[in-house]
Formats: structure tokens, sequence, C-alpha cells
């Protein structure tokens, strides 16, 4: 079982920033960018 931290992951970043509005996306197109993240080490 791996867990994962996210609160250093720019993917979280972005949550927490109102002005992304990426807290109002889908759980699926926010997971994007989060596995994009986990792949390459950033966001793209």
């Amino acid at each position: 079982m791996i867990l994962y931290h996210g609160t250093n992951s720019d993917t979280y970043q972005l949550l927490q920033r109102d002005a992304t509005g990426l807290y109002h996306q889908s759980a699926r197109y926010v997971y994007s960018f989060l596995d994009s993240e986990l792949k390459s080490g950033s966001v793209k």
C-alpha cells in the first residue's frame, strides 16, 4: 500500500487557490493533474 502525502505537491497548491478554480472541477479532472505530476515530477 502506497500512501501519498500531497501537501508538497503542485496539484495540492493549485487546489488551495480559489483563483485557479480547480477545487470546483471534477475529481477525474483534478486526478489527471496529480497523475501527471506523479509521473513527471511537475504539473504540465
